[in-house]
């Protein structure tokens, strides 16, 4: 990893900020490793992986930057969903970072935009957890997130519920809460959105989370992306 100027140099930006830093600055990879231990290294270097190739595209880079943002922000509300719960953290922080994986690797296919941006978008809607599940078992992701992510939307898989499926639910629903949502580029709200909010009910259920717990899983979210990402609320 070291070797590779341009991984590391994300890696460090990334671990600059005050949810990783602290009070005492992070200046070299040692420090790093040091600090996040081998999980969380592994997370930052996912986050920072799809910063430098997955979230790049001329054709579709407003598109990618909305998706990048807003998986990051799934992902942390995850992490602080579990730990009220019985999840592990960063397992929960990286199905959440890579539950749209499928979409990036679909709009990157795409280099040019026409009149059927809306048809293909559709499309893409329908088929990023086939294109998510086949880029994590190319990159030999756990077997356990590549089925959180080719089971986008639902609370139970394989006649089991899943808490990080679930998790990744509730925390679309907060997301809305802080002004973030990933969009196709038309105007208007379509039914899918109505059906995902029913669909998050049942998972908070699921997480046995009750108007206080959510309140202080809101609160916990705010902090980690107002102050710890820096991110506008």
């Amino acid at each position: 990893m070291q070797q590779d100027e341009l991984l590391t140099g994300s890696i460090l930006e990334i671990c600059r900020l005050p949810y990783y830093s602290g009070n005492t600055p992070i200046r070299n990879m040692n420090q790093v490793i040091h600090r996040l231990g081998p999980e969380g290294l592994r997370s930052v270097s996912m986050q920072a992986y799809l910063d430098l190739e997955i979230y790049t595209s001329d054709s579709w880079e407003a598109q990618l930057k909305q998706l990048r943002t807003y998986s990051l922000i799934v992902g942390q509300i995850c992490r602080v969903i579990a730990r009220y719960t019985s999840m592990d953290g960063e397992d929960a922080f990286m199905s959440g970072l890579l539950h749209r994986i499928g979409f990036a690797v679909g709009l990157k296919k795409i280099t040019s935009k026409n009149d059927d941006n809306h048809t293909f978008w559709e499309a893409l809607e329908l088929t990023h957890t086939v294109f998510g599940k086949m880029t994590l078992n190319e990159w030999g992701m756990p077997e356990h997130v590549q089925e959180v992510v080719a089971h986008y939307g639902q609370t139970i898989i394989n006649n089991e519920v899943n808490l990080y499926s679930s998790a990744i639910l509730v925390a679309e629903e907060l997301a809305k809460r802080f002004r973030f949502e990933f969009r196709r580029p038309t105007k208007g709200k379509d039914s899918a959105v109505r059906e995902l909010s029913d669909t998050a009910q049942r998972a908070i259920s699921v997480l046995e989370i009750d108007e206080v717990l959510m309140r202080k899983i809101y609160t916990d979210a705010h902090f980690v992306l107002g102050h710890g990402l820096r991110l506008n609320l």
